[in-house]
């Protein structure tokens, strides 16, 4: 089976900027390299053009950059996983994670055990079983400028949230975002402090 974006990572340098042409790719990818994974597209194009990978991305690397992309998870339970430092997500539309396999870890991004991660300006959307972002012993995370909706409102879960901060270091920046219809807009689990959420618009959220 063809995995072009997966081989064009595998052979990308450091630093490098890999561009996906407009296009739907059936792919799991994983990256284990600094670099930037880039949609060809305009900003003034319909975001639901931009090239759709069908299948989860982890990043491994530090450094890395994802922008411009839909990221499609049906049938996986993450849509991105974050196991890397100073990473950022922006621009881009993670949706439709959750199986119900790992339960109460599923989620459309997960950030686990990294430093410095910046989700930024993305649409993150409709997981019934799953929480939006999950932050899980996450440091200095960045959450602003999306738009968080529908996490967790399948009867057959355990209780999801638009952002789910399980362990962090009370350094999170939860800003911005437009977050509803999620079954928990924002939750903390052993965050010293707790979190704080500023300027977000909250609607249509269970709790």
């Amino acid at each position: 089976v063809a995995t072009p974006v997966q081989s064009a990572v595998n052979v990308a340098p450091a630093g490098a900027t890999v561009y996906v042409e407009k296009d739907t790719y059936t792919e799991n990818v994983t990256i284990n390299t600094s670099l930037t994974l880039a949609g060809l597209w305009q900003g003034n194009e319909n975001p639901a053009d931009r090239p759709t990978i069908e299948g989860t991305i982890t990043i491994n690397a530090i450094n890395v950059w994802l922008h411009g992309l839909v990221v499609d998870a049906t049938g996986n339970a993450f849509g991105i996983i974050v196991n890397a430092d100073n990473a950022t997500i922006s621009n881009s539309q993670i949706e439709n994670a959750g199986v119900g396999v790992a339960a109460a870890t599923e989620a459309n991004i997960h950030v686990d055990n990294a430093d410095g991660v910046t989700i930024d300006n993305n649409t993150i959307q409709e997981s019934p079983l799953g929480d939006g972002v999950r932050l899980d012993n996450a440091t200095n995370a960045t959450v602003t400028n999306n738009i968080i909706d529908k996490h967790g409102y399948s009867s057959l879960g355990p209780n999801f949230a638009g952002v789910m901060v399980i362990n962090g270091d009370g350094n999170e920046t939860i800003q911005n975002n437009n977050i509803t219809d999620n079954m928990i807009g924002v939750a903390e689990i052993g965050t010293p402090g707790g979190v704080t959420a500023e300027g977000n618009y909250f609607d249509g959220n269970d709790v």
